[in-house]
């Protein structure tokens, strides 16, 4: 069958996917794997990636349950039969947040249906009207220079438009932002850090599709380094960090613990630090290898291939945190 979809039609699409698979992409564990329809089995990441790809194939994800394609009533009507089943869930085979990602997905619905100004067009309600949004926005503010954008367009619109869908530890609509006892009394803006990773991480994916349909960012720079487990777990490994209480390394810890907050923190700076002795080494500019160059193909992965080295059954971050599957 010949595709009808035109260039506008497919870039919705290609979005779509990219933010369920980034939402559904927490840390699911060591113990967890996925199937996929050749018997090939494959895990963490990956395994996400590759469950994902395919629920969304088989029209999971769209209300009428027959189009490769997301939507808001599709996602808020997933069940946690159909996702489990999806990512192959079961006794032998458990996944970590798997609560979480099922409350995201809902979450995502309804931040869809309450910003519809952004994510509704032509009736439907989905995350590829994104597009329609943001060059809409450029237009108005004659942003639009031969294809050129600003990334704040991009940003300003997930923010607004999928704000709810992250963690609001605070309770005042923060997002992926944690108290540290040093910065400030809890309850006040001072005394947070934000990271926003799931936020930036989703950013940095929708830049792709953006620019296969003609779009350039020009200050892709703004955006930070993410503050997760694969990044940090680099820094600690390597010796660069070292917990004052070793003790930390054998135990679980909360996303908001104040060693996890730090933890994190620390990794934003330090990826700052890498990606100016790496552009220095080689002789390029941020502009020639932006940073998400190197922390995909850098820092993440070199983490990734550390933990696997120093804890080769799992490959478990040295600082092993609680997965709720909403904010790694």
């Amino acid at each position: 069958m010949v595709s009808t979809y035109n260039a506008m039609e497919a870039a919705r699409r290609k979005i779509d996917l990219v933010v369920i698979s980034v939402l559904l992409d927490a840390g699911a564990g060591a113990a967890w794997q996925y199937q996929d329809t050749s018997g090939v089995s494959y895990s963490r990441s990956e395994g996400l990636a590759v469950a994902s790809y395919d629920m969304f194939k088989s029209g999971l994800f769209s209300a009428d349950g027959g189009q490769t394609m997301a939507d808001a009533d599709g996602v808020l009507g997933v069940s946690a039969e159909q996702l489990a089943g999806g990512f192959q869930i079961s006794g032998d085979n458990p996944m970590e947040g798997a609560e979480g990602r099922l409350d995201v997905l809902h979450r995502l619905g309804v931040a869809m249906q309450t910003n519809h100004h952004i994510f509704m067009r032509e009736g439907s309600c989905r995350p590829g009207n994104i597009l329609d949004h943001v060059l809409g926005e450029a237009l108005a503010a004659k942003s639009v220079d031969h294809n050129r954008l600003s990334l704040r367009v991009l940003w300003k619109s997930v923010v607004e438009g999928l704000g709810d869908v992250f963690p609001d530890p605070s309770g005042q609509k923060l997002g992926d932002c944690w108290h540290h006892s040093s910065l400030g009394p809890a309850g006040t803006h001072e005394g947070m850090v934000p990271f926003h990773k799931l936020t930036q991480w989703l950013t940095y994916s929708l830049i792709e599709p953006f620019s296969e349909f003609g779009i350039k960012f020009v200050d892709n720079y703004l955006l930070t380094g993410l503050a997760e487990y694969r990044n940090g777990g680099l820094f600690v490994d390597s010796g660069v960090l070292v917990p004052r209480d070793l003790a930390a390394l054998e135990a679980q810890h909360e996303v908001g613990a104040e060693l996890v907050v730090e933890w994190r923190a620390l990794t934003v700076a330090l990826l700052d630090k890498s990606a100016e002795r790496i552009w220095d080494r080689l002789g390029v500019t941020q502009q020639m290898m932006p940073l998400a160059q190197i922390l995909e193909g850098g820092t993440w992965a070199a983490g990734r291939e550390l933990a696997y080295a120093k804890r080769p059954k799992t490959g478990d971050p040295p600082i092993r945190i609680v997965s709720t599957g909403d904010t790694f």
